[in-house]
């Protein structure tokens, strides 16, 4: 029961540090379009 759980949570903290990732360049993204579309 404790084994699963621990192999849980490490797969959610992979999953944390990709969708970390994704939403920095989701946001870098956004602000470079928001730049773009001001000038």
């Amino acid at each position: 029961m404790l084994l699963v759980l621990k192999k849980h949570r490490a797969l959610i903290g992979i999953e944390l540090v990709f969708n970390r990732k994704e939403w920095l360049r989701i946001v870098k993204l956004s602000i470079q379009m928001s730049y773009f579309s001001e000038n």
